[in-house]
């Protein structure tokens, strides 16, 4: 019994993971802005051991981001070479745009779920995530 429900976990992973790695650029995107709000003023290097990605990743995410308005970059004064990235009110603006549109997809995808079901699920996803750490 325990190897078929396990079997059929992986199944819903890989639909999962398949899910994710379509939306990862907006994912990432989200994430990196939502990281340098919370951290500012952060350096694009320490983004990096954050989210756990690479420097040309991040740079990449960091340099849409300052075309868009949402972050600004200022040289750091400890190294000359580095600059120190900050969330504008545009790029608060927006990760509050991003988080209420996640938000009511999630409300509308999970309507039919009790309260009890979804907070099973969060407890059984973070316990997941701990045994993986």
């Amino acid at each position: 019994m325990r190897d078929k429900v396990l079997d059929q976990l992986e199944v819903e992973l890989g639909i999962l993971i398949r899910r994710i790695r379509r939306a990862s650029w907006e994912r990432t995107g989200y994430v990196v802005l939502g990281m340098i709000a919370e951290q500012a003023p952060v350096r694009a290097a320490d983004l990096c051991s954050m989210i756990g990605t690479d420097k040309a990743a991040v740079s990449r995410h960091v340099q849409h981001l300052l075309e868009a308005g949402f972050v600004i970059a200022s040289p750091d004064p400890d190294d000359g070479r580095a600059n120190l990235l900050r969330a504008t009110d545009a790029g608060r603006a927006e990760l509050e745009l991003i988080g209420s549109q996640r938000r009511e997809r999630l409300h509308r995808r999970l309507g039919g779920w009790n309260d009890d079901d979804l907070s099973t699920f969060v407890q059984g996803l973070e316990r997941y995530n701990a045994d993986l750490a």
